[in-house]
């Protein structure tokens, strides 16, 4: 997956005008199993799916942006779903997933230790 990732990292980077890094979240018990470009309403958003040992997805989703800031990160929850999102750098990063919000924060506190 090496080489996967590493052609994807490019790939993306080129396409949004910026270094995509893409978080390492085996620690997390995380397995990156896919990445995309989406559109965005300003362009393009890369998309990362992620995958623990019982199939158990978690999305981050990373959106450029000109200004370079950093946001607290928020929080959400609808039906089975828990989301984060905040801003680092010039990232607009948002994680979903089905765990509780202790488990995602954990998970996007190691986003943020991989791409800032």
């Amino acid at each position: 997956m090496t080489g996967e990732r590493d052609h994807l990292k490019g790939w993306l980077s080129n396409r949004l005008g910026s270094e995509v890094r893409i978080p390492d979240l085996t620690a997390k018990g995380l397995t990156l199993v896919d990445g995309r470009l989406l559109p965005f309403e300003q362009g393009a958003a890369a998309q990362f799916m992620y995958e623990d040992g019982q199939g158990t997805r978690v999305t981050l989703y990373l959106t450029p942006t000109a200004d370079e800031a950093k946001s607290a990160m928020r929080y959400g929850a609808s039906d089975s779903l828990t989301m984060l999102h905040w801003q680092g750098g010039t990232w607009h990063s948002a994680l979903v997933g089905p765990y509780g919000k202790d488990r995602m924060t954990e998970i996007a506190q190691s986003v943020q230790g991989a791409m800032y």
